[in-house]
């Protein structure tokens, strides 16, 4: 591949996160992997010189910008960023707690919200990039 694209994948450990940086690091292009826990399992996992993975809570500002930082340390650029980082809740509207509904908030959007704040900058500074927000 001549131009590859390096992504910023939020929520990579499983799901469509961990779907989505196979895919990626498959059609050549390098990832940063963002992981709340055990970076090295990720790496074991998919074993790739293309692919960085970082411990990266959304909910926190210090290890948000580590992250990206690594990113950018590592390959210069972020030209997609991937939202993907969730949490849901399993209830009636009325038997879900108000520390649940608080946490899915600070994880959906305040999360998403704080990762996009810190990525735009270098994308408008490089005149591209894409966000994707998966919800």
């Amino acid at each position: 591949m001549n131009n590859p694209k390096v992504w910023f994948i939020t929520g990579a450990s499983r799901g469509f996160g961990f779907e989505i940086t196979k895919a990626a690091l498959a059609s050549g292009d390098k990832v940063v992997a963002t992981v709340r826990n055990n970076t090295k399992k990720l790496a074991e996992k998919l074993n790739n010189s293309n692919l960085l993975v970082t411990t990266m809570n959304v909910t926190d500002d210090n290890q948000v910008k580590a992250s990206v930082q690594k990113a950018i340390d590592k390959f210069g650029r972020i030209d997609v960023l991937e939202n993907n980082a969730g949490v849901g809740i399993l209830s009636a509207v009325e038997e879900a707690l108000d520390r649940e509904v608080r946490e899915n908030y600070e994880v959906n959007v305040f999360g998403l919200l704080r990762v996009s704040r810190e990525v735009l900058p270098l994308m408008r500074k490089q005149r591209s990039g894409h966000v994707i927000n998966i919800s």
